[in-house]
This record gives C-alpha cells, structure tokens and sequence, in this order.
C-alpha cells in the first residue's frame, strides 16, 4: 500500500478504509493505529465500514472453523498432510474471491 496522504493526524476517508482492510492481513503501526482510530472516533461512514469489516471476518473465521472440524471428523481417509493442502486451498480461493484476484 503506498504511503497514505494525511492532513496533520486525519486521512482521507479512502485511506481508511484502506488501513481497515490492511489491518485484517498484518499490525499496523502504531502511527496508522492512531490516525485509523482517530478518524473512526469522527466518521460515522467509516466506522459503520469498519463494523461490517469485522463482521464478515468474524463469519469468515467461523465458516474457516466449521470446514477445518468437517475435514477433521470426515473419514474419507485422507492423510493429514492432504487435509492440511485442502484446506489452505480453500484458504486461498476465499483471500482471492474476497479480494477480487482473478485466479
């Protein structure tokens, strides 16, 4: 992600989300935690996006969850070396579809 364009400690809407999004795949630095959260405490639009952020990753994670137990009780005797493949597979597929990659 290029450097953010900041106006003393608010950015622009775009670049928050930008951040909220950022933050689901790595920290943010303690700089970009501060600005983020700053802008959150005023921007109703942003906020309520961050919400939904959280929203969908928490469903994803739970969706994650339930396919890991099910390829975990299924005995259709995979090894667990294949089961692992799979699911980072399924993994993939969804970072990608979520983040609008074509395969």
């Amino acid at each position: 992600m290029g450097k953010p364009k900041q106006r003393g400690f608010m950015m622009s809407c775009r670049d928050v989300s930008a951040l909220v999004s950022a933050n689901l795949d790595r920290s943010l630095s303690i700089q970009e935690r501060f600005v983020m959260r700053a802008h959150l405490l005023f921007c109703q639009a942003c906020n309520e996006y961050s919400r939904q952020i959280r929203i969908l990753e928490k469903a994803l994670r739970t969706r994650m969850s339930e396919e890991e137990r099910f390829l975990e009780n299924t005995e259709i005797g995979l090894s667990e070396g294949s089961r692992n493949k799979i699911v980072q597979s399924l993994r993939e597929e969804i970072r990608r579809r979520d983040s609008g990659e074509t395969p």
